[in-house]
């Protein structure tokens, strides 16, 4: 898989999948498995976290689905980056009703270009 330019959610069928504990990330991980279980796997995903993420993947004991950011504050020399067809995120923001102030209007609007 790590040689392919692209992968869908099928491809992950049979391979062991890591992601952020149920504690440390509740939504996320219920969305994976959820989506999983729509390709074909079995649900089951192992723990990981930011400290094993890398060291994890690397050693070929799992492989892990992480936003693009991630890339930008994990070191993840040695591991392939593929794009998952059908996966998507949605991003949910909130923020404080009556709030004006220049730096939430700065990060909407930063947000909003980048959508």
């Amino acid at each position: 898989l790590a040689a392919r330019s692209e992968i869908t959610l099928s491809d992950l069928a049979a391979e062991t999948v890591a992601f952020w504990s149920a504690d440390a990330q509740p939504r996320g991980r219920a969305w994976l498995a959820h989506a999983l279980v729509t390709a074909g796997h079995s649900g089951e995903l192992t723990d990981i976290t930011p400290s094993t993420v890398a060291a994890t993947v690397a050693a070929g004991a799992a492989i892990t689905v992480l936003a693009p950011s991630f890339s930008r504050i994990l070191d993840l020399r040695g591991i392939a980056l593929v794009p998952v067809a059908e996966l998507y995120l949605e991003l949910v923001m909130v923020w404080r009703r009556g709030d004006h102030s220049p730096a939430l209007r700065r990060f909407l609007a930063a947000a909003h270009a980048s959508a």
